[in-house]
C-alpha cells in the first residue's frame, strides 16, 4: 500500500483539490492519504477530512516533525510525502508503477521529482521557476518525495531539529545509507504555490534562509549564505557611499560589484537557459541574496530578543 502524507497548516485552498488529484491518479495502487496539520485556525482539517483522508495534529512542531508523525499514523510499504499544494498529473500516473516495482523488488532509491509551475504563470514563476525544472538537483525536495518504510526507517527519518532544509539534510544521509538519490522528472507534479511576485518571493527565500542560519558553522558551509552576507555588507556600504563621504567612485564601484556577482550567479543558475532568463534572473537574485541575508540576522536577532523577553 503507498501512503501519502500531506503536512499541513490553512491550507484550506488547497488541500481539497490535492487530495482530489491523488484519488485521481491513483486507479490501480491501494492507498492512504493522512494530513498532519500543525494547527490550522482554518477548515483544513475538515476539508481534508471529507475529501477522503485521516487527520491528526500537531499543533507545535517542525515540518519534518508533523512528516515523521505521518509516517508513524500510516501503514503502507512505500511513502509519498507531498505538500498541500501539489497536485499529481496523468504524467504521475503513466509512470509511477515503474518507479513502485523497482522500490518493491528491492531497490534502495529516494526518488520524487522537481515541482512545474502551473500552466498560467506569472513572470517570475516563468523565468525564476520554470528553468528549475529542467536544472540538475542535488536532493528530492520533500514537497515530493516517495522512499520506502524500509529505508526511511533506516535512515532515522526527517531531523526535527530543523526548521526548513530537512530534505537536503535526509537526501544527504540517505545516500550515505547507500540510497540512489533519482530526480524522475516523468514523476510530474504541478506546485500551487509557487509565489507570484516579488514580495511572496522575497517571504520564501527568507524562510528557506533559516536553514543555512541554524549555527556560524551551518552558514560557513554554505556559499548561498556566504554570498548573501557580502551581498548584505555591499549594500550597507553602496547607501553609506551615496554620501560622498567615500569618494565620488564608490557608489558605482559597490553597485556593479554587486550586480556581478548576482549576475555570475545566475549565469551558474541558469547556464543552459536563454541571455534573457539570465538577465532577468540577476535582478532577482539580488532579492534572492537580501531576503536570505536578513534571515541570518533574524537568527542572530531572535536568541537576544528572546532573552530580553525573558
Amino acid at each position: 500500500m503507498l501512503s501519502f502524507i500531506i503536512p499541513t497548516y490553512n491550507e484550506e485552498s488547497n488541500i481539497g483539490k490535492t487530495i482530489k488529484k491523488i484519488y485521481e491518479y491513483n486507479s490501480n495502487e491501494d492507498f492512504e492519504v493522512h494530513v498532519v496539520d500543525n494547527g490550522s485556525d482554518d477548515n483544513t482539517v475538515a476539508i481534508a477530512r471529507s475529501s477522503g483522508a485521516t487527520c491528526s495534529v500537531l499543533s507545535s512542531g517542525t515540518i519534518a516533525a508533523l512528516r515523521n508523525l505521518g509516517v508513524r499514523k500510516t501503514h503502507g510499504d512505500i511513502l509519498i510525502f507531498i505538500d498541500a499544494d501539489i497536485s499529481l498529473t496523468a504524467m504521475w500516473e503513466q509512470n509511477i508503477k515503474a518507479i513502485l516495482d523497482r522500490i518493491r523488488a528491492g531497490e534502495r532509491i529516494l526518488t520524487g521529482s522537481w515541482y512545474c509551475v502551473p500552466e498560467e504563470s506569472t513572470w517570475i514563476e516563468s523565468f525564476w521557476f520554470k528553468p528549475l525544472e529542467r536544472s540538475p538537483h542535488s536532493h528530492i525536495n520533500s514537497g515530493h518525495m516517495i522512499i520506502s518504510r524500509k529505508d526511511f526507517e533506516a535512515i532515522g527519518g526527517f531531523d526535527e531539529a530543523l526548521e526548513t532544509g530537512e530534505d537536503y539534510d535526509i537526501s544527504i544521509r540517505a545516500q550515505a545509507k547507500g540510497i540512489k538519490i533519482e530526480d524522475n522528472a516523468k514523476l510530474k507534479v504541478i506546485h500551487e504555490g509557487y509565489p507570484k511576485g516579488l514580495k511572496k518571493f522575497a517571504e520564501r527565500e527568507y524562510w528557506h534562509g533559516k536553514g543555512d542560519a541554524v549555527s556560524l558553522t551551518s552558514i560557513l558551509a554554505s556559499k548561498v549564505a556566504i554570498t548573501s552576507v557580502i551581498i548584505l555588507a555591499l549594500t550597507i556600504v553602496f547607501i553609506f557611499s551615496t554620501t560622498g563621504m567615500l569618494g565620488l567612485y564608490a557608489p558605482v564601484v559597490t553597485f556593479l560589484t554587486i550586480y556581478l556577482l548576482c549576475f555570475a550567479s545566475s549565469v551558474y543558475k541558469f547556464r543552459a537557459e536563454s541571455a534573457v532568463i539570465i538577465l532577468v534572473n540577476s535582478i532577482i537574485f539580488y532579492i534572492y541574496y537580501v531576503s536570505r541575508s536578513a534571515s541570518i540576522l533574524s537568527r542572530l536577532y531572535a536568541p537576544q530578543h528572546k532573552k530580553r523577553q525573558r
